[in-house]
């Protein structure tokens, strides 16, 4: 999300809880006012309206502040949770029936279409593109939008339309990898600063015939994933390793292919994903090979 998007996203929740702490605060001045005359006991002299209202203002946005602090610190509780349980896991156990249990019972909520992109992710790994489609059939497509463009905040729509280039560019169907990634150009590119959502702009942009510019962007995504903890968030850096393995080959800097195959076989996700990329790295080192 870029710097504007997030003042704005943080300017409208806060004006919406500084909006609430004013009504409350008139509410509760009228009533006091009737009651004791204005914050006054009887006898002395009653607080000025002039004095009332400034502190009005300032302090329902000094608790208006406080509210969204507060609010957005308990919102984000359960999916930290279940984001370290999930990292747990797949350091102990790739992407397994235990990793997708974790998934399952978090997919609920205002989580849930991020936890059906990445069960969709965690079948593609599996070798199980039909599964995936069923997971990313799941997701209401219209209230993740709805939410980017209400909030600012593109996550969740990024990668929606990243999971459905890499489920298509899994079932070799490049029209619909362009299709997904014309739909979402928008929210993948304000996510330019995220190692997985690059990765996968550069695998759309090398199946949609720009193998240039999916080259660099590939690069840049190189970059980007080299100060991402290992770990930390198993399955998008293998997938991530993965297309830039494929990027990389297809522009003939074997070199870095190799090299990035070997970084995601390090993960270990599955046996399936693992299978793959020993195929794709034999297949590149024959290609080494033969240029020699």
């Amino acid at each position: 999300m870029s710097f504007k998007s997030r003042v704005i996203m943080l300017a409208k929740a806060i004006s919406v809880w500084w909006g609430i702490f004013l009504i409350l605060g008139c509410c509760i001045g009228f009533s006091v006012n009737i009651l004791f005359g204005l914050f006054a006991v009887s006898g002395t002299q009653k607080l000025e309206m002039k004095i009332f209202i400034p502190i009005l203002i300032s302090g329902s946005l000094v608790f208006s502040v406080a509210a969204y602090v507060i609010s957005t610190f308990l919102s984000r509780l359960p999916a930290k949770k279940m984001r370290r349980k999930l990292d747990k896991t797949a350091a102990e156990k790739g992407i397994c029936k235990d990793y997708t249990d974790i998934l399952s019972a978090n997919c609920r909520g205002d989580i849930k279409n991020q936890v059906c992109t990445e069960l969709a992710l965690s079948a593609l790994v599996s070798g199980n593109t039909a599964r995936a489609k069923e997971q990313l059939n799941r997701i209401d497509v219209i209230s993740v939008l709805d939410v980017a463009q209400s909030t600012g905040n593109y996550t969740a729509a990024a990668y929606y339309y990243a999971a459905s280039v890499l489920v298509s560019a899994a079932e070799r169907d490049y029209d619909s990898v362009n299709a997904a990634y014309e739909s979402g150009k928008f929210y993948i590119n304000a996510l330019n600063y995220d190692f997985y959502i690059t990765a996968v702009k550069a695998l759309a942009l090398l199946k949609t015939g720009d193998p240039d510019e999916a080259l660099k962007t590939a690069e840049n995504a190189a970059a980007l994933i080299k100060v991402q903890p290992k770990s930390k968030l198993h399955l998008f850096r293998g997938l991530a390793y993965e297309v830039l393995a494929q990027v990389f080959f297809a522009n003939g800097m074997y070199a870095e292919a190799e090299e990035a195959v070997l970084e995601a076989m390090s993960i270990k996700l599955t046996a399936e994903f693992e299978k793959d990329m020993v195929s794709l790295g034999r297949e590149i080192k024959e290609n080494s090979a033969a240029e020699v």
